[in-house]
């Protein structure tokens, strides 16, 4: 397993960012705090390249990946609940299937790429809120539920056009050229 620590990651601070911002006025959950990220056993599976035919006005250009995942990934949440009761929650990536946008460096973003699916890959999440104690079925059925249609909206909204997911790479980014004239 390839589990990552997320104690000061861009992704994990971003996620948690727009599930806190849903939360408001939430009467179940009232905040989420990622823990860790599994990237589980599975490496996506990239089939069907193609380049998107001429470039964009900043000169980057398109391609489209098919893309296949199994699944496997986790993420660890510490939620809150209403009455102040935090509660660990794992939340599993179970699989998608799509074609993914891809943006190579653009004039001005030479160390930038950038991922979106086209359309919704039927990404589907198993939650797993292990509520005990005093605590019924149903309410742990009822934050399930609602994690998971809210994991998945914010998945919608930040992988799928047209939001773009932006890597940064600085080891791309172009030497300049250095011309010497000899005389």
């Amino acid at each position: 397993m390839s589990k990552v620590k997320v104690s000061s990651s861009v992704f994990a601070d971003d996620v948690s960012e727009k599930m806190n911002a849903k939360l408001k006025n939430n009467s179940i959950l009232t905040r989420v705090e990622i823990q860790d990220l599994d990237l589980g056993d599975h490496a996506p599976k990239a089939t069907g390249v193609r380049l998107i035919k001429g470039m964009t006005p900043d000169y980057a250009v398109l391609g489209e990946v098919d893309l296949v995942y199994k699944g496997g990934a986790s993420m660890a949440l510490q939620g809150s609940l209403t009455g102040g009761i935090n509660i660990p929650v794992r939340i599993y990536l179970n699989a998608l299937a799509g074609r993914v946008r891809v943006r190579w460096p653009a004039l001005g973003y030479s160390d930038m790429i950038g991922f979106a699916f086209v359309e919704d890959p039927g990404v589907t999440f198993t939650i797993d809120a292990p509520l005990s104690l005093k605590t019924s079925e149903a309410v742990r059925n009822m934050v399930n539920r609602f994690l998971g249609s809210l994991v998945r909206k914010i998945f919608l909204e930040m992988w799928v056009l047209p939001s773009w997911r932006r890597f940064y790479m600085p080891l791309m980014q172009p030497v300049p050229l250095t011309v010497s004239f000899f005389l």
